[in-house]
């Protein structure tokens, strides 16, 4: 009871617009776990190859802690913040809003559609493998996922305020773009012409651009 009471104390002391930044990261995660679950009963995952590029997560964690930090035990100062004008703010905070929402939602109708079907960079599948994911999103861009999940960084940034917490969504663009390379190499390599045709005529991580 005591650590409950701890847990809703600290709840409680989180100001209401930044309940929403944890609350859709936690829709996130928990969306995952269940993918995961469903990939591993289906025989869907498959042995990572890559997970050297992975470290990129050791940095989301260390930055939950700084917002964790700045916004329960260090005294919240000016300095720490990207702007103090609070027309502005709002402004950026409902485009903070809308880019999380529409962010968790492309990550999960992405994610839904592409199954398990990753990117050989990611796991390995069995040579004779030819065939890659076009439906939903897939139509249009080819790294949908990645492109909500930066839509979640972005979004985030803008409702924190804090400085420190632009690096966020710097670091994923910059290790989804290495990843989303990473897979198209495979992609390359395994599906040749077919593939090179699809990515001609498809949007590499932002839609239409």
């Amino acid at each position: 009871m005591g650590w409950l009471s701890f847990l809703v104390g600290l709840w409680e002391g989180i100001p209401l617009y930044i309940r929403a930044v944890y609350i859709c990261w936690l829709i996130y995660a928990i969306f995952y776990l269940v993918i995961l679950r469903y990939e591993k009963e289906h025989d869907l995952v498959k042995r990572r190859t890559f997970a050297k590029l992975n470290h990129a997560y050791s940095f989301y964690v260390l930055l939950a802690i700084a917002v964790f930090l700045d916004r329960l035990v260090i005294p919240r100062a000016p300095s720490y913040h990207f702007t103090n004008d609070e027309a502005l703010y709002d402004t950026l905070a409902t485009i903070g809003y809308f880019l999380m929402t529409i962010g968790l939602l492309v990550v999960i109708s992405g994610r839904i559609t592409l199954n398990g079907f990753w990117g050989g960079g990611i796991y390995t599948y069995d040579p004779n493998f030819k065939d890659f994911v076009r439906t939903g999103l897939y139509r249009i861009v080819r790294h949908p996922v990645y492109f909500g999940q930066i839509l979640l960084a972005l979004g985030m940034a803008l409702i924190m305020n804090i400085s420190v917490l632009w690096l966020f969504p710097l670091l994923t663009v910059t290790f989804n773009v290495i990843r989303a390379r990473a897979e198209e190499v495979d992609l390359h390599a395994r599906v040749g012409d077919e593939y090179d045709r699809y990515r001609n005529a498809t949007s590499f991580i932002i839609p239409w651009f």
